[in-house]
């Protein structure tokens, strides 16, 4: 069979197709790999198969040959002018976005034309495309639609430099994490200041009523986006950078919303599993993205985290009653109960802005309570407490392990 579009669209509904034998989802399986295997017929078919009209799985396994291609065919001699329009062609799609609604276009789509950025960019940045990051942001200026997608790039870069691409040599690797290192004072507050509008417009949606419906659909989704984004970085990003960007005091604003309280929970549980003490060094292996540390940034970093100790203290976590019948709120409540057992395992010197406790939990644990606790650890203590008698047990274990 000649490889044409329409001859990959059909083999792949035959793939998903739950009347097809195995031996027609073997022939299709074997069309599409014999496309993959053809970089000129991989492009030209892609581009008939990826626009918004074709099912999402024939725009899916479109993209996946434009990956394909990156993957195999980007340094290869000869192949500059293919690079140029392969870049265009991705940047074009993120600034069309398709034709559907920001709800109604399925995730897998979004991340899959995200990764293709990604991939470029893990090929391209910063020496042949220094200005990716200016590029993503401009993107994300463009309309709710866009600015999802510069969301999802942003996390997909980090993430392929810092976790998940095997591929990238340790020379490359190292030039990746320390071009990243320099731009993350750039890319993290513009996250900020992204979400903090977003929120804000959130509530002025909400109080249009009925005529504010749609965009607090979209705003909702735009910081779950947003919201992922931080939860990835607050894995690998310094805690320098983290906490003077103030990412605990935002987390803290989203905690107290419904729709965004649960990726905010996370975020803040991701960041206190690493002990502010360990500021200024590397951190489970990964290149050191830390600069030396003063005792002044330590200091605010424990401020913060006392802050969010007393915030959570005052937030109703609901009945055991009320948690079997709302998912969400079972879910807030459990993220709750492991951030709480996760400060007590890695934060305790929080407890003590003197620093006397030097990091050591049975210094604090066999303090005899009295007066001499400081408000921080007595409020801490009351909400384990409180956490512990939970009549959820799978709620209040958590605080019980650590």
């Amino acid at each position: 069979m000649a490889l044409s579009a329409e001859g990959a669209a059909e083999a792949i509904a035959t793939i998903y197709s739950p009347l097809a034998t195995h031996e027609q989802r073997a022939a299709a399986d074997a069309y599409c790999e014999q496309l993959k295997n053809h970089t000129e017929a991989a492009l030209a078919v892609a581009a008939k198969l990826i626009g918004a009209e074709m099912p999402d799985t024939t725009r899916h396994f479109g993209l996946s040959l434009i990956n394909t291609v990156i993957e195999k065919q980007w340094h290869q001699p000869g192949f500059e002018s293919r690079q140029a329009e392969i870049k265009a062609l991705i940047l074009q799609m993120m600034s069309e976005a398709s034709g559907k609604p920001l709800t109604g276009e399925p995730k897998f789509i979004k991340e899959k034309l995200c990764g293709l950025l990604s991939a470029v960019g893990c090929r391209e940045w910063p020496q042949r495309w220094p200005d990716m990051f200016e590029t993503i942001f401009q993107i994300a200026a463009m309309g709710h639609k866009q600015a999802e997608l510069a969301m999802i790039a942003l996390r997909l870069v980090g993430e392929e430099i810092m976790e998940f691409n095997d591929s990238l040599s340790a020379g490359r690797r190292s030039d990746l994490s320390q071009a990243l290192k320099v731009s993350l004072p750039q890319v993290l507050p513009f996250v900020n200041e992204f979400t903090k509008t977003r929120f804000d417009a959130l509530g002025a949606a909400r109080a249009r009523g009925a005529e504010g419906a749609e965009d607090v659909l979209a705003l909702v989704q735009l910081l779950d986006a947003s919201l992922q984004l931080l939860q990835s970085m607050c894995q690998w990003v310094s805690l320098q950078l983290l906490y003077g960007n103030e990412v605990v005091p935002l987390c803290c604003m989203l905690v107290g919303d419904p729709d965004t309280r649960v990726r905010a929970c996370e975020c803040v549980y991701l960041l206190a599993q690493r002990s502010v003490d360990g500021m200024g060094k590397a951190h489970s292996g990964k290149p050191n993205m830390d600069d030396e540390v003063t005792t002044a940034q330590v200091e605010h970093a424990k401020a913060q985290l006392r802050t969010l100790v007393a915030l959570l203290a005052a937030t109703p976590l609901g009945t055991a009653e009320f948690l079997l019948e709302n998912e969400d709120a079972y879910r807030f409540a459990k993220r709750v109960s492991q951030l709480v057992a996760a400060i007590g395992e890695q934060q305790v010197t929080i407890f003590d802005p003197a620093g006397g406790y030097n990091g050591e939990v049975a210094s604090v644990t066999k303090r005899p309570p009295g007066p001499e606790l400081d408000g921080a650890l007595a409020t801490y203590t009351q909400l384990v407490l409180t956490i512990a008698a939970h009549p959820s047990a799978s709620v209040a274990i958590s605080p019980l392990r650590a």
